[in-house]
């Protein structure tokens, strides 16, 4: 379903042709993602149409819930990595004096 910009070959075309190229490719990883957890795409797709507005809402607001407890846990176990790794350099050598 790719998409080629006609011959008389402009920037806005340009750009409008780059971005239907990573759109599409990101419908595909997308896709990728939810078959690769067993999911049906096509199955995702008519579930989310099928929400009323007020359910899209709280979807959306589990989902980002679920991306801040993640991106905490990832900065917490960061933090443990640094706080556990040696001071850089490690200990000074001996300086001799004159």
């Amino acid at each position: 379903m790719s998409h080629r910009p006609a011959s008389h070959s402009t920037p806005t075309t340009e750009q409008a042709a780059a971005l239907i190229a990573e759109v599409e490719r990101t419908l595909a990883e997308g896709q990728q993602q939810l078959r690769s957890m067993g999911l049906d795409p096509a199955k995702v797709r008519a579930l989310g149409q099928a929400l009323t507005p007020a359910q899209q809402q709280q979807a959306d607001n589990a989902v980002r819930q679920d991306l801040a407890a993640v991106d905490q846990e990832v900065a917490e176990a960061q933090a443990r990595l640094r706080a556990a790794e040696p001071a850089a350099g490690g200990p000074s050598k001996a300086r001799r004096f004159i």
